[in-house]
């Protein structure tokens, strides 16, 4: 759009067919076609300064572009780093809540057997009830981080129960943001 209006700055206006019926009342009998001489004269007078301003429009049309690419980018790069790690964060739950349930288990075994207290089990109990609801807790929290991670992308409704994939060995690599902001 704006790379049209640098062309149409740079093009003349419509041709226009003038009759003018009447006296002239300054006495001069050239008055309106001395009126329709000014008008070329200005617009070639006005061509360099609005060929200026459109190609000045055209720029920061770029630049807006430009930054708007660059906000994205730098959005969705937090987004997807808060998804991944959320990920993570998620599976460390989990195991930790697998790891205390086991836990809980053997100390029972104990207690059954005389080698362990009640108050040893029934710690472990409140600290392994405590870790299953952090896991379910930071499985929500990945679901919204991934649900937040769709929304930068512009893809609210979307499955949100995708795998994030992080920074692998295997994969692609994502472009620099140096090359981002190049581009």
């Amino acid at each position: 759009k704006a790379r049209a209006g640098l062309a149409q700055a740079d093009r003349a206006p419509n041709p226009m067919i003038e009759l003018m019926i009447g006296f002239p009342i300054d006495g001069l009998s050239g008055a309106p076609a001395m009126g329709m001489a000014v008008q070329q004269l200005t617009w070639l007078w006005t061509r360099p300064h609005r060929l200026a301003a459109a190609d000045a429009d055209r720029q920061a049309a770029i630049l807006s572009a430009g930054d708007a690419v660059i906000n994205l980018d730098a959005m969705v790069r937090r987004r997807h780093a808060n998804a991944v790690n959320a990920e993570r964060r998620a599976e460390l739950d989990h195991e930790y809540a697998v790891s205390t349930a086991g836990f809980l288990v053997i100390l029972e075994a104990l207690l059954d057997v005389g080698e362990a207290s009640r108050i040893d089990v029934d710690r472990m109990l409140v600290e392994s009830n405590h870790a299953r609801v952090s896991a379910e807790a930071s499985m929500s929290t990945a679901r919204l981080a991934r649900l937040e991670l769709l929304s930068a992308m512009d893809i609210p409704d979307a499955d949100p129960d995708f795998e994030v994939s992080g920074a692998a060995a295997d994969e692609e690599p994502l472009p620099s943001e140096e090359l981002v902001i190049d581009l």
